[in-house]
């Protein structure tokens, strides 16, 4: 997984996620790119006798055709894409948890009583690891104006945008057994951001209580401003997190991180422009939430840069 640098941007208390996490290549547990192995094989000293020279010459056809044998074995042998299912289901049934929603690559799913699945048994990554909570599936977001982040300091540009700000909140869900949003004021908008040189789109779900901050805050990253229509990941594509934040001091912690899961984009305009862009979003199914210190991926504590997290 990469490294996660956030930082306050402006004087509301709104935090950008700056991840390495990209790149589709493949790495091995040491750090290096997984590659087509070939085989190969040392010529030794050349044989003084002719029978030696014929003997070594049937051994390597013999290692040849062992080879060309094992090759075409794995190919015959190799898995069949997953097919996808559709959402309705009947209870009781079961299915792969990858066929139900491609940012969960292990695990089974059960279809519930209402005829839905449950991916409660689903996870992403090495080892199983109980999530601390969820956001809520069904969400359908329309950011229908991608704000500059460049001036999100700019309290004219912010009051002359207002309408842009969608006044309510659009990701519900629960953690730690508390539902959020917590009551009071919510607002959503999106704005553009650098991330490490790279453009993304961050939308932001906060909550006011007067002009104090309420936890938690919800934050969701595509890792990528050129959005078009399709599924992108959690914890790959899309970056996805809790902040909470303390009402005197305003200093924020993380205290949940999403992984597993997908973010589908239904429609996208302009996104790679600086300001004026749109795109929406759906949440096909619910996202898990691991505090960070005990994921699917282990203790990831020591990957945040610029932020605590929350004990």
């Amino acid at each position: 997984m990469g490294r996660y640098t956030l930082n306050a941007l402006f004087v509301w208390p709104l935090l950008a996620l700056v991840a390495g996490c990209g790149g589709s290549s493949t790495s091995g547990g040491d750090g290096t790119t997984q590659d087509d192995v070939g085989i190969s094989s040392d010529t030794g000293d050349t044989a003084s006798h002719t029978e030696s020279q014929e003997e070594e010459r049937q051994d390597s056809e013999t290692t040849d055709q062992g080879s060309t044998d094992k090759s075409s074995d794995s190919e015959v042998e190799s898995d069949p894409p997953v097919e996808t299912v559709p959402p309705e289901c009947e209870t009781g049934q079961q299915a792969q948890c990858v066929a139900v929603d491609p940012g969960y690559p292990s695990g089974t799913a059960i279809c519930g009583d209402e005829g839905e699945w449950d991916l409660s048994g689903c996870w992403y990554g090495d080892a199983f690891t109980e999530p601390g909570g969820w956001i809520d599936p069904g969400a359908a977001v329309k950011i229908g104006y991608i704000l500059n982040g460049a001036r999100m300091e700019d309290q004219m540009y912010i009051l002359q945008h207002q309408t842009q700000v969608l006044p309510k909140a659009v990701f519900r869900g629960e953690h730690l057994h508390k539902p959020f949003p917590p009551a009071g004021v919510n607002l959503t908008y999106g704005w553009r951001v650098d991330m490490s040189g790279e453009p993304a789109i961050l939308v932001l779900q906060m909550t006011n209580q007067g002009i104090t901050p309420k936890s938690p805050m919800v934050q969701m990253i595509f890792l990528t401003d050129d959005l078009e229509p399709g599924d992108y990941l959690v914890g790959q594509d899309v970056v996805a997190s809790l902040i909470n934040v303390d009402a005197k001091t305003q200093s924020q912690c993380v205290v949940g991180v999403a992984y597993g899961g997908s973010v589908r984009v239904t429609e996208s305009k302009n996104t790679t422009k600086v300001e004026g862009g749109s795109f929406s979003f759906e949440l096909p199914y619910e996202i898990h939430l691991y505090h960070p210190s005990d994921t699917t991926f282990g203790d990831l504590s020591g990957t945040f840069e610029g932020i605590e997290v929350c004990p």
